[in-house]
């Protein structure tokens, strides 16, 4: 099990139509890791919740709309670990994600809508992490969105997440 703080935000080539910053959010949920060759590398596969988005401020004719986009994810990262030791963990490998919920909130109409996000997104991930004992961990990781998942007028958009998490393994 495990759980974290997401910094979540968007890249892209929408610059002047749009000036998103990052927003924070949660991720939870469970993990799996696997040896392949001894205690030097594994596998590991978790099936996360995690809440991702952008808060923004967008030029709408004459005024300055400040914005938040809140969605919320299916993640799955599958990755290889690389156990340099001394509690050590290195991470490298790909996340496969799929659109829950998402919700687009305009403070200046106080309008509530939807937007046209992909439903799926695919990643790759570097990261590492910290083992305290043999069951608990504290690690980072940052994502990059390899495919756009909005579309700005023509302009498009991936998705950028850095995790800070702590992990609980049961067995």
């Amino acid at each position: 099990m495990k759980g974290g703080v997401n910094v979540a935000g968007i890249e892209g080539d929408y610059s002047g139509e749009i000036q998103a910053a990052y927003k924070i959010s949660i991720n939870a949920g469970l993990f799996s890791s696997v040896p392949i060759i001894g205690d030097k590398v594994g596998i590991q596969l978790e099936a996360l919740f995690s809440g991702k988005g952008y808060k923004a401020d967008v030029q709408d004719s004459f005024l300055l709309n400040s914005i938040v986009h809140n969605q919320f994810w299916l993640d799955i990262p599958l990755f290889v670990q690389f156990f340099p030791g001394s509690g050590w963990e290195i991470h490298a490998g790909a996340q496969y994600s799929i659109l829950l919920f998402e919700q687009y909130v305009n403070f200046a109409t106080s309008r509530k809508e939807k937007l046209d996000v992909s439903d799926n997104d695919l990643g790759i991930l570097l990261g590492g992490a910290y083992r305290i004992d043999n069951r608990n961990k504290v690690g980072a990781r940052y994502i990059y969105g390899l495919n756009d998942i909005m579309d700005f007028d023509g302009k498009t958009a991936r998705s950028s997440l850095f995790q800070i998490y702590v992990g609980f393994a049961f067995f």
